[in-house]
């Protein structure tokens, strides 16, 4: 991890950490663009919000570490999770194999992982509305890595 740092340090980015042991966000100084998000189509909002690097690790069994374009990762998170929709408007898709209960959403998010974004965004999240789910997605892989995607190997 600290080589991790030590290189962004020196290709110049401003980094800073994020949480105890989970992420740390490479970013630049540039400031964003304001964004209506309703007005773009979910993958339109997804790029045009965070199509920039971190550095994201995962903890399935040995904590690993790399540096991802934020955008790109959760567009493959998506895809796997809920395929944009299958036709890409039926963002209110369930857990094709356990029901709504195990995940809603482009992002699959369950119940505790929807109150835990909208406690830390300090906005109400929509399982359904597509936009909610991106802003979660990019809150949870940024601040506490993939593991939120990653097989879960413990008890129920």
């Amino acid at each position: 991890m600290h080589i991790l740092l030590v290189l962004a340090l020196l290709a110049g980015a401003s980094v800073s950490a994020i949480g105890s042991n989970t992420t740390i966000k490479v970013s630049n100084d540039s400031a964003p663009t304001p964004i209506v998000r309703e007005e773009l189509k979910p993958r339109e909002y997804l790029y045009s919000i965070a199509n920039r690097q971190a550095i994201v690790c995962g903890y399935s069994r040995v904590p690993k570490c790399r540096i991802v374009n934020v955008a790109e990762q959760l567009d493959e998170i998506i895809t796997r999770e809920s395929k944009w929709g299958y036709d890409g408007t039926d963002h209110a898709i369930c857990n094709k194999e356990f029901g709504c209960g195990s995940g809603q959403g482009l992002i699959q998010l369950i119940e505790s992982t929807r109150r835990h974004c909208s406690k830390k965004l300090k906005k109400e999240i929509d399982k359904t509305n597509p936009h909610d789910s991106i802003d979660c997605g990019i809150y949870l892989l940024e601040k506490e890595g993939i593991q939120h995607w990653e097989p879960y190997s413990g008890n129920y």
